[in-house]
């Protein structure tokens, strides 16, 4: 305010050549990083910028209130003459230690460079700027790039842990979340494949390991796949998913890899809340369960972060919001995951699997999830674009091409050229008609276009009551559902940006084939196009 505006106009009086930062209504951790930046030589405050010194080795004048790692700070005075030559002698004295303390080291640095360690520094930087770039061209990481293609290879089947929200399939092609693949690999076929899939898929950027079960549990699978493709192509982006509990024991082969981006699931950092989410663990042949079993897996998974942090590797924190049970325990994740170095996290809702013990609880809606995601944004960058994406997905992430290189006895692409003059009709939440870009639960017009030859065309609007439509509506879930049904009845598929988990059973035991996707519409009916083909292929296997 005003003492920022006083003290501006002084220090422009005395025109000095380096130009000072006045910082006002900011914290210790904004403080250090401004005295780096500006290669400042001496702090002056009270005990705690003792934190700033053991971090970054400047020394601190201790003033002000409190000080409480010094005896006799209360009696002492730096106010009138005699306080006010005390402070400046100490302040002068300071500064003439630091300067002779570092004296022979500034020497040696200067006319005695130690080459290897010099050369050292500059591998370690241009690593720190290989991965910056990688993580810029990386779909998950960065925003900007989900135009740029990943595959993921499902080569490690087997897992150390078990979720209560999990239930893992291998043979479902009709199934779109983590943990789900219809063929796990061997290294040799995954290199094989992700031969076919350059060749075609020309924005390929990040090959990723993501289960079925986790990477760190099949390690010499992922291992040796690593090994093959990088072989075949070194400047590919190698990704890797885990659960973090063997992640302190691999970290350092994680790294000599050349894996640069690892992703760490961890839903809770309190052991009782732990135990309410996974029902044991196996822990080097031994099965452990309840806070036991939570304690040792978050201890790792810690530790495991802060290593692969402090040697360069982007980490994601992936936590699954889980209504009643972390939800209101998540920002303490975030938080404890910033200080341990991890460069994102990112906030998924909960999928009730089928046949999982968490199949009936409720569904996180967009609203809640957002607000979440805004409120842990203060503390650390979150994921806004996450697609939940199988094991065994290629392709940019609103646009999964899995099926076009699935083995199939019947073959996906024959069934999709047979049908290519067929005319399909979709239903479509939509606001404007440009983006499938509404919640199922606030639609009252669904778009409804037809589709052939690749070109969409609009036919009309069909209005229909909000299904989620407050409290007073809440008896007659059934009828709002009948009308909606006979509103679509029609139409070869329903696009919406995000349905909950009711709807969803109720509109696909009716028959009623559901796609989830945001962007525009033309892309989503093309997406709807090919899960109608991937249905057919299974069918018919």
């Amino acid at each position: 305010g005003t003492q920022n505006k006083i003290m501006t106009d002084l220090l422009n009086l005395l025109q000095w050549e380096e130009k000072p930062a006045i910082l006002d209504d900011i914290d210790f951790e904004t403080i250090q990083d401004y005295s780096k930046k500006m290669k400042a030589n001496i702090l002056i405050g009270n005990s705690d910028g003792k934190f700033i010194t053991e971090k970054e080795g400047i020394p601190l004048v201790r003033v002000g209130f409190p000080i409480h790692d010094r005896m006799g700070g209360q009696r002492k005075v730096i106010t009138g003459y005699n306080g006010t030559m005390a402070l400046l002698d100490e302040i002068t004295n300071t500064l003439i230690d630091e300067k002779y303390g570092s004296y022979r080291k500034m020497m040696y640095d200067k006319y005695f460079k130690d080459e290897e360690k010099e050369r050292e520094s500059v591998e370690k930087s241009n690593k720190l700027q290989e991965i910056d770039e990688k993580t810029a061209t990386h779909p998950c990481y960065s925003g900007g790039a989900c135009r740029n293609a990943r595959m993921h290879i499902p080569v490690a089947p087997a897992c150390n842990i078990a979720c209560n929200y999990c239930n893992r399939k291998y043979d479902c092609n009709n199934e779109s979340r983590p943990g789900v693949t219809s063929k796990v690999l061997s290294p040799e076929e995954a290199l094989r494949r992700f031969v076919e899939v350059k060749q075609k898929v020309k924005n390929l950027k990040v090959i990723g390991i993501a289960g079925p079960g986790d990477a760190l549990a099949n390690f010499e699978n992922t291992k040796k796949s690593i090994e093959l493709i990088k072989q075949v192509d070194p400047n590919i982006t190698f990704c890797l998913s885990t659960n973090g509990l063997m992640l302190p024991y691999y970290a350092d082969e994680i790294v000599n890899l050349g894996v640069t981006h690892v992703t760490i699931t961890i839903n809770s950092i309190d052991p009782k809340i732990g135990a309410k989410i996974y029902r044991n663990i196996n822990y080097y042949g031994v099965q452990l369960t309840g806070e036991k079993a939570a304690e040792i897996l978050t201890a790792n998974q810690i530790i495991g972060l802060k290593m692969l942090s402090k040697a360069g590797v982007k980490c994601k924190v992936n936590i699954v919001m889980i209504k009643g049970i972390n939800d209101e325990h998540i920002e303490k994740v975030v938080e404890k995951v910033k200080e341990c170095g991890a460069f994102m996290t990112n906030i998924m809702p909960l999928i009730p699997a089928e046949g999982s013990a968490f199949e009936n609880m409720l569904m996180t809606t967009n609203k809640e999830l957002n607000e979440l995601r805004n409120k842990c944004g203060i503390h650390l960058k979150q994921m806004y674009h996450c697609k939940q994406c199988r094991a065994d997905a290629i392709g940019t992430l609103d646009n999964d091409q899995s099926l076009e290189f699935a083995e199939s006895g019947c073959g996906a692409k024959a069934i999709e050229n047979n049908e290519s003059d067929r005319v399909y009709r979709f239903a479509v939440a939509s606001k404007t008609g440009m983006f499938v870009d509404q919640h199922f639960g606030h639609v009252e017009n669904f778009y409804i276009y037809s589709f052939e030859n690749d070109k969409a065309e609009f036919i009309e609007k069909r209005q229909v009551k909000k299904y989620c439509a407050g409290n007073e509506d809440c008896d007659d879930k059934e009828g709002l559902m009948r009308d909606i049904l006979e509103a679509v009845s029609d139409c070869d598929s329903l696009l919406v940006m995000r349905i909950g988990y009711d709807p969803l059973k109720e509109l696909e035991k009716s028959g009623v084939n559901v796609i989830q996707t945001c962007g525009r519409v033309e892309e989503g009916m093309r997406q709807a196009i090919k899960v109608l083909g991937e249905k057919r292929v299974a069918t018919c296997m």
